[in-house]
């Protein structure tokens, strides 16, 4: 296919300043990260999850937008990202924004400043998430910096110290100490400056051991690849978040990079709705959101799924997962609680479905039944509702309120007639996931509440009756009981009615219906510093602090590992609290590999302890 055929040079991808030709027999599913830690010896990006999740691997992406051609930056989990996805891009690690060869960055020294280091292991994480705030915003409020950390963990400091150093960026910092862009630019090196890219998109069709990587730059591209290649085992590839999500045990022959499609960046806003193309980032999608409900009286509601998108897995993920990718994983794994499957249908959002035949419009509840194999999600369509009489709410339960998986979530569209005691005056729209892979609309419940009033207590009690009985969750490893995924899916209903007849509810219940929105966290010190005598009880910034925020300080995975180099895996006792009393080793010793068992014996005096307590208990 000529059109889609390999480039004559090999493809580079810029690395701190400097062009980095990827080489001809580097493996398509080699990541970002990889290629930076062990292929160019960039071992300041640290590695652990491999799921988007812990935050140590962010790196910064500078390119141009395929639809605009605007310059942006974003953070990238570099872990996730193929290294091929990245051709055309300049990326910023920790090493080119500053180190001990050359000045600290002024968020390195911030960091180790307010002693927001201890093991250092995320130091350099953080360090690149706030750099590419300020690369998007260079004078972000407190608030802002604070959401911007959603996707970063720290399993030492308590973060009180890490925010501390962040928030002394913020324009409304007590501290006063807002760095100017530009002026933080100058203490760099001038290989650590992300540029714009020189060139399009650079066209790739590589083979290694039989798998390829294509990188269209048209739908024209795409849909020809997606004709030749429907019957093998291909994948289609924007921000590859979903890999973090969920491990496909397939080889994969083909993939195909659709981030580099024009035609699928498209906004499109009118008074009759918002179309948007398939790989606009869940990022965007929040300011798109807003935007339109702020221009169309008829997208109000658009605020509320904004909002709703801001408690979906974390910033570097928006930043690269397009909601058409959610909606793809909900596809082939509909047990997965999408909040962009749940939001859009309460929204009656239609999806265009192209193949080499044309496109087709589909309905969320049809998209998922439809077989997507040389297809591809176009577009989505949400309509403009009437906001007098047209209620839209959602809501996610989770285990914690920011970068997790729902346990239940729930998006409700009520169209009432206040003057007639808030009747239902159209179906309305219930959707709720976290239940099965066989259950999205609660329909019984949305045909009973059909012209009835929401101020009717025996009303409303019938309809959450009603729900509890049609909502049958399965048992899931990962999620709560069943019974309190249930409670949760009927309280949802309850908090959605008592929120869209506030004005008339009395008393308590009231206080039901409202979204609790969460303050600035703050952290206080309380200790009295001796200035005398000096150093001793002064805060002094421990040794090591520069050499963790600018990623110097090394760990034991990055050093290359050694022949014949051997790991040791714990062993649990199947209870607490009991004496052992014996080892069988049989089963184990018939594994490949095996080398012996290590126990208390071997580990005698200053060897079996580990600070605070013993690695082996000493009567066990």
């Amino acid at each position: 296919m000529s059109d889609v055929s390999s480039s004559i040079r090999d493809p580079a991808v810029w690395v701190n300043g400097k062009p980095i030709d990827i080489p001809r027999d580097c493996n398509p599913e080699t990541s970002l990260n990889d290629f930076l830690r062990d292929v160019l010896n960039l071992k300041g990006t640290k590695v652990m999850c491999r799921e988007g999740g812990c935050g140590c691997c962010v790196v910064t992406a500078t390119y141009k937008h395929p639809a605009t051609e605007e310059v942006v930056s974003v953070p990238v989990n570099s872990c996730l990202c193929p290294v091929y996805s990245a051709v055309g891009w300049h990326v910023t690690t920790i090493e080119g924004i500053g180190g001990s060869g050359k000045p600290y960055h002024p968020i390195q020294e911030r960091l180790a400043e307010h002693y927001g280091t201890q093991c250092g292991f995320c130091s350099p994480g953080f360090v690149m998430s706030m750099y590419s705030q300020l690369q998007e915003n260079p004078k972000p409020t407190m608030q802002q910096v604070e959401h911007f950390f959603d996707g970063n963990i720290c399993r030492c400091t308590g973060y009180r110290s890490i925010l501390d150093g962040m928030k002394s960026f913020a324009c409304d910092s007590n501290n006063g100490d807002c760095v100017d862009i530009e002026e933080m630019n100058k203490s760099l090196c001038a290989e650590g400056i992300a540029k714009p890219p020189t060139s399009g998109v650079i066209p790739i069709a590589r083979g290694w051991k039989g798998q390829r990587f294509y990188n269209p730059g048209s739908l024209d591209q795409l849909l020809k690849l997606l004709k030749r290649y429907k019957d093998d085992e291909y994948q289609l590839v924007c921000g590859n978040t979903s890999a973090g999500v969920f491990k496909e045990d397939v080889l994969v022959n083909c993939y195909i990079n659709v981030r580099n499609v024009p035609e699928l960046h498209n906004i499109r806003l009118s008074k009759s709705g918002l179309e948007i193309g398939a790989t606009v980032t869940l990022r965007e999608l929040i300011d798109t959101f807003k935007e339109a409900a702020e221009k169309v009286t008829g997208l109000a509601h658009l605020d509320r799924i904004s909002d709703h998108y801001q408690q979906v897995a974390n910033q570097a993920v928006r930043a690269n997962a397009s909601w058409a990718g959610n909606l793809m994983m909900k596809h082939r794994h509909q047990d997965f609680p999408s909040d962009v499957f749940i939001t859009l249908e309460a929204a009656k959002t239609v999806i265009k479905v192209a193949d080499e035949q044309g496109t087709q419009d589909h309905v969320l509840t049809d998209f998922l039944r439809l077989d997507m194999r040389g297809k591809v999600i176009v577009s989505a369509k949400l309509p403009a509702i009437s906001t007098d009489q047209h209620f839209y709410r959602s809501f996610k339960i989770t285990l914690r309120q920011l970068n997790a998986h729902a346990y239940v979530n729930g998006a409700f569209q009520l169209a009432v007639n206040k003057q007639k005691d808030y009747t239902v005056i159209e179906r309305p729209t219930i959707v709720i996931g976290g239940i099965s892979d066989k259950f999205n609309r609660a329909t019984g419940t949305e045909n009973f509440l059909l012209h009835k009033s929401l101020m009717d207590s025996e009303v409303v009690e019938s309809a959450l009756k009603v729900l509890e009985s049609e909502v049958v969750p399965v048992e899931e490893a990962t999620a709560s009981s069943p019974e309190h995924r249930r409670q949760l899916a009927v309280n949802l209903l309850y908090k959605t009615i008592l929120d869209i007849g506030s004005d008339a509810v009395e008393g308590a219940a009231r206080s039901g219906g409202p979204v609790l929105t969460r303050p600035l966290q703050r952290g206080e010190q309380d200790f009295v510093e001796e200035l005398q005598p000096a150093p001793l009880g002064q805060s002094v910034r421990k040794l090591e602090s520069k050499a963790q925020t600018s990623g110097e300080a090394t760990y034991v995975n990055d050093y290359p590992a050694h022949a014949n180099e051997l790991f040791l895996a714990y062993v649990l006792a199947p209870e607490a609290a009991i004496k052992v009393t014996g080892f069988d080793t049989e089963e184990a010793e018939n594994v490949p590999g095996y080398q012996r068992l290590l126990s208390v014996s071997d580990l005698e005096g200053r060897y079996n302890n580990n600070i605070s307590l013993p690695i082996f208990p000493k009567d066990s």
